[in-house]
């Protein structure tokens, strides 16, 4: 279901170039794998939760099954928060969608219907001291809208340089964008922390 890691190498060409002599240095470097934290040490709890479509599909390793929040009003924010077993050197998260818009047509979907980003205008935040996911200091660590999202089938990742957390907290609020039906929600099949 998850993408395998890869050890992608670097290449840096370095050229040294003198008037009488020139000299070509080629150097390799490894890029470290990123290691996805098991399923089983991330708990989620959050004001998206819907009891029939619960926030704990995004957590069960199975993109058959998505969570889905109430229908949403203009300005309507919900949140998604997780805690983990023990700090985390968070690198990059993936999320994964395989609701089916099957309005849109046949653009490379399943059964003729393309999966979309489903997430309204979202702020990814870090904690290290909350208690609860609602209280504590929180950072941002990165934000997404619909406008600029460029994930793909409604999959994607956002990755940080580095950022020590015990808890993410995703804070969606709907402003006209990046939900879906007719009484529009917020969809998420799976996510994925790698550090």
């Amino acid at each position: 279901m998850h993408l395998s890691g890869q050890i992608l190498m670097a290449l840096s060409l370095i050229g040294f170039l003198g008037c009488n002599n020139r000299q070509t240095a080629l150097t390799v470097a490894a890029i470290p794998e990123l290691h996805m934290v098991p399923l089983s040490q991330i708990s989620v709890s959050g004001t998206a939760n819907r009891p029939d479509i619960p926030l704990t599909r995004t957590i069960d390793g199975n993109l058959n099954t998505f969570m889905s929040t109430v229908s949403l009003n203009l300005g309507d924010t919900k949140t998604i928060i997780y805690k983990f077993s023990k700090v985390i050197d968070l690198k990059e998260i993936r999320f994964y969608e395989n609701y089916v818009e099957s309005t849109i047509g046949d653009l490379n979907g399943p059964d003729g219907a393309m999966a979309t980003y489903n997430l309204g205008d979202m702020i990814i935040r870090g904690s290290m001291n909350s208690s609860d996911g609602t209280d504590g200091t929180w950072f941002d660590l990165a934000s997404l809208t619909h406008k600029t999202q460029t994930f793909f089938r409604g999959d994607g990742a956002v990755s940080f340089e580095s950022a020590e957390t015990r808890w993410v907290k995703l804070e969606m609020t709907y402003n006209g964008d990046g939900a879906f039906g007719g009484t529009p929600s917020f969809y998420l099949s799976e996510i994925e922390f790698y550090e």
